[in-house]
């Protein structure tokens, strides 16, 4: 049984302490790949990009994607990803060739145990994953556990968008969601519903930075830049002006009365309760909860 006094944080901590698994945010880096083997004929280089796969307690999915590299066999990357973990021991790294729109081709795959780098809070740690048939990729991994990546600091600005109290928001816009809500969801129910991975698939560090940057200018920048960016970047960005919110829609005091409601086993006793915790929020973080 949760205790009324239990925060977001303190049940990450718990976590931390109970598992050597990854539960927080890993920073990768794709730095560059060497000795490739291509299937191509003749003087034909391949384009070559790069998926990265996290476990989640043994299930893999897809966190990133970098470009395309073309027509190289030792394609330079350097894009950054900021991916969400929760359970992780194992990260999966599979390089592809980009033959056409429809059609891409692995050149190698290669993983690496996590739990055997000694990742520490907040330090950098470069490495190289080998490949098969041949060939590696330089990548550099940098780990915040949960409980700091979710330690909520307010901002300083009184006319930012982030880690600003979503009433505050509201009230300063006159709006009844945050804009910043209402245009990511707009963006991504538009051309990102039938993207896989969408939530899911973490965008380019810089990209979703940039658009952050944007908000905290004024929407009018931001809607320049939502329609050109990456569908993913539009997403990581909505999760991260949730993550960083003084206090989350869920609020402190009802959080754990969620996740009691969600380790129900009945599911229509699951669905009772939801809905009934979910009409004692605040009308402002219903309706942002709702968006």
């Amino acid at each position: 049984m949760l205790k009324k006094s239990d925060s977001i944080r303190s049940i990450l901590m718990e976590a931390d302490v109970e598992d050597e698994s990854l539960n927080g945010v890993l920073q990768i880096q794709v730095h560059s790949a060497k000795g490739i083997i291509s299937s191509r004929q003749g003087n034909s280089k391949p384009d070559l990009f790069c998926t990265v796969e996290v476990d989640c307690y043994g299930r893999f999915d897809r966190k990133a994607k970098t470009r395309v590299v073309k027509d190289s066999l030792s394609p330079s990357w350097d894009q950054d990803f900021e991916v969400d973990v929760q359970g992780a021991q194992t990260l999966k790294l599979l390089c592809w060739d980009k033959k056409n729109l429809f059609n891409d081709e692995m050149c190698g795959r290669g993983k690496m145990e996590l739990s055997k780098l000694g990742l520490t809070d907040n330090k950098r740690h470069s490495t190289e994953i080998g490949l098969m048939p041949k060939g590696s990729v330089r990548v550099s991994l940098c780990y915040t556990p949960g409980s700091q990546s979710l330690r909520r600091m307010p901002s300083v600005s009184s006319t930012g968008m982030f880690a600003v109290p979503i009433d505050v928001i509201c009230r300063r816009e006159q709006t009844r969601v945050p804009s910043i809500v209402t245009l990511c969801c707009d963006e991504i129910e538009g051309r990102g519903v039938d993207e896989v991975g969408i939530y899911r698939v973490s965008g380019v560090t810089s990209d979703v930075r940039s658009l952050k940057e944007a908000f905290e200018r004024g929407t009018s920048d931001a809607k320049k830049l939502l329609s050109d960016i990456d569908i993913h970047a539009v997403s990581g960005l909505l999760k991260m002006f949730f993550r960083e919110l003084p206090e989350p829609v869920l609020t402190d005091e009802l959080y754990p009365r969620f996740a009691e409601g969600m380790a129900l086993a009945d599911p229509e006793a699951k669905q009772r309760c939801m809905t009934s915790l979910l009409h004692t929020l605040p009308p402002i973080n219903l309706k942002t909860s709702l968006s």
